[in-house]
C-alpha cells in the first residue's frame, strides 16, 4: 500500500477535530459542574464556553470551505486549543490545570509535524512562565507550589 498524502491529511484532521470536540465537551461539562457547585460564576463559565467553542466552530467552517485535506486545520486546532488552554491555565484555581495541554500535544502527534509540536511546546512553556509570574506578583505561591511548577516544567520540556 502506497502513501496517500490527501488521505493522511483528511484522516488526521478528522481525528484531531473529533478529539478536540470531545475535550471541549468534557471541559464544558466540568466547568458547568464547577458552576453548579458554586466554584465559578456564570460569567466566567460563559466566557470559557465562548473561548472554547468559537475556535471549534471556525475550524469546522474552514474545513467546510477548504475541505478536510487542507493544512490550515492543524494551525486552527493548535491556536484555538492554545487560546482555550491559556484561559484555563491563567484563571485556574488549581495548579493541576497544566495537564490540559497533554491532549493537544497528543493530537498534534497525529500530524507528524515536528516544528508544530516544538512551537506548541515553546508556547506552553511561555504560558507556564507567565502563570508563575502572575501568581508571584499576586503573592499566591507557596513552597508546595514551587515543587508543582518544577514538575510542570519538567513534564512539558
Amino acid at each position: 500500500m502506497e502513501y496517500n498524502e490527501t488521505y493522511f491529511k483528511k484522516s488526521a484532521n478528522r481525528k484531531v477535530m473529533l478529539i478536540w470536540v470531545l475535550i471541549a465537551s468534557i471541559l464544558t461539562i466540568a466547568y458547568g459542574i464547577e458552576y453548579a457547585k458554586g466554584g465559578r460564576e456564570l460569567g466566567y463559565v460563559l466566557a470559557f464556553i465562548a473561548i472554547c467553542w468559537i475556535p471549534i466552530v471556525l475550524s469546522f467552517i474552514i474545513v467546510k470551505i477548504k475541505g478536510w485535506e487542507n493544512s490550515i486545520c492543524k494551525e486552527t486546532v493548535t491556536i484555538g486549543y492554545g487560546v482555550t488552554y491559556a484561559f484555563a491555565l491563567l484563571t485556574a484555581n488549581t495548579n493541576i490545570s497544566f495537564v490540559y495541554i497533554f491532549p493537544v500535544i497528543s493530537m498534534l502527534i497525529l500530524y507528524k509535524d515536528r516544528k508544530l509540536i516544538i512551537r506548541s511546546g515553546i508556547y506552553n512553556v511561555l504560558l507556564l512562565i507567565v502563570n508563575v509570574v502572575i501568581r508571584a506578583v499576586q503573592n499566591k505561591i507557596t513552597p508546595t507550589d514551587v515543587t508543582d511548577y518544577e514538575i510542570q516544567f519538567a513534564c512539558i520540556i
